[in-house]
């Protein structure tokens, strides 16, 4: 907890976007343009939601920006695209990345005085471990800059490890340039010969670290994730723990210990399974000194919701992160300016470990509200039916020599008229209301 007068800094973490395309969903053109069109309203919508409402210092997205990525070619790639819709309406190629890339670009726009981080992929985006292709690679390396990074946030290091590339174990040449190239990453952070975004070395060791990556770490089947994970009757309300074409649900155990051990996280976050899980997490034979503030052999792992309704959660959502972690010279400022015994305990307590604070936010049940529009209408429909079948009993229709299915089709063709006609009304103020929004 952060003492009274405390100011923490605010970082949003965002999962699993995931822009759709017609490689999504076996759908036809006529389905895919409104499908496409309110998962990008939704996504646009929200986002500037979360800007103004709660203006982070810091975004940091977890992978997964598209959904097709990893299929769209290159010059170098020509490969049929995998998925569901094949890429039937669409040219797989450069140019289509490009567009898909200022599209993601206008639902998502850099905020001014906000840092907005981008870079970390996930397999939607490149592919997975022996999968990827280095000319993905490299091309989303040049539009959202190096996928393994370290940034000073709040007195805490963010370390973004591109762990999709570290799953690859190709001794070819295409390893080389993915797989071995994330390696010798990790390996000169391990060495402290990576510098943060502020210019320090890195690691700190009396600075938390905090770990961004987009596959989950490894855990044993059936781990609980919590009471507020929506899946809670699947897997033992946990994450299943599988691999397919391009996935795998978590990492394996092995890398799991060995970024345990490196980058002795105090807070983990994930994207990937598209809701919310709440494990933690031991490093086996660490040797980091428990004494150092914010380092322990023992991390909490938080998945973080898809920020889509369109990846199979009823309520999507994003991680808000508070941090506190006053050097000597802050905490001496707030000890004075309280004067309160109680809030220098506070203040040393976060100085050993107690500096991160995780909150998951929902955002609106978009299919929720498309079910009540459709109850909605059958409501409306119902009354509209109800009032012609009055109207038409009490001028006599149904008493005529007419045969009975007849009259009925009567009715329901002026019930039709009659929602047409409100209709007429209703749509053109709902299409202005899109337009304004």
């Amino acid at each position: 907890m952060k003492p009274a007068g405390a100011t923490p800094t605010r970082v949003a973490l965002i999962a699993d976007p995931q822009l759709v395309d017609p490689h999504t969903y076996d759908r036809s053109k006529v389905l895919m343009i409104p499908t496409m069109y309110y998962t990008d309203k939704f996504l646009a919508r929200s986002y500037r939601q979360l800007l103004s409402s709660i203006a982070p210092s810091h975004i940091f997205f977890l992978g997964d920006l598209f959904d097709g990525g990893r299929e769209w070619n290159t010059k170098e790639t020509h490969d049929s695209p995998k998925g569901y819709g094949h890429g039937e309406h669409a040219h797989y190629n450069n140019p289509y990345w490009h567009g898909e890339y200022e599209r993601f670009q206008r639902i998502f726009p850099d905020a001014p005085g906000i840092v907005t981080v981008k870079s970390l992929p996930g397999n939607h985006d490149l592919g997975f471990g022996q999968g990827i292709k280095s000319a993905v690679h490299e091309r989303f390396t040049a539009f959202f800059g190096e996928t393994n990074s370290v940034w000073e946030v709040g007195n805490h290091s963010f370390v973004l490890l591109d762990t999709v590339s570290l799953s690859d174990d190709r001794k070819d040449d295409e390893g080389q340039k993915v797989g071995e190239k994330a390696r010798e990453w990790l390996n000169k952070y391990a060495k402290g010969e990576h510098q943060s975004t502020s210019g320090s070395r890195i690691p700190q060791k009396l600075t938390p670290t905090v770990l961004l990556t987009h596959v989950p770490l490894y855990r044993l089947p059936n781990t609980n994730c919590g009471n507020l994970r929506e899946a809670r009757k699947k897997h033992g309300g946990g994450i299943s723990i599988s691999k397919g074409y391009q996935y795998a649900n978590v990492l394996t155990y092995e890398l799991t210990q060995q970024l345990l051990k490196i980058v002795t996280p105090q807070f983990v976050f994930s994207g990937d399974d598209h809701d919310y899980c709440v494990v933690e997490h031991v490093a086996v034979e660490t040797d980091v000194d428990p004494r150092q503030k914010g380092r322990s052999n023992t991390s909490k792992e938080v998945t973080v919701k898809s920020f889509s309704w369109a990846m199979g959660v009823r309520r999507p959502g994003f991680v808000l992160v508070s941090l506190w972690n006053p050097n000597e010279k802050d905490a001496e400022q707030l000890a004075s300016s309280t004067q309160k015994k109680n809030d220098r305990k506070k203040i040393d307590e976060t100085e050993i470990g107690h500096s991160v604070q995780s909150h998951l936010c929902l955002l609106p049940d978009q299919i929720g509200i498309f079910i009540n529009y459709a109850l909605l209408f059958a409501a409306c429909f119902v009354v509209v039916l109800f009032n012609n079948i009055r109207s038409r009993s009490s001028s006599g229709s149904f008493h005529s020599n007419k045969p009975f299915y007849s009259s009925s089709r009567s009715v329901l063709g002026g019930t039709f008229y009659e929602l047409y006609r409100i209709a007429l009304v209703v749509l053109p103020l709902y299409v202005c209301f899109l337009i304004a929004t």
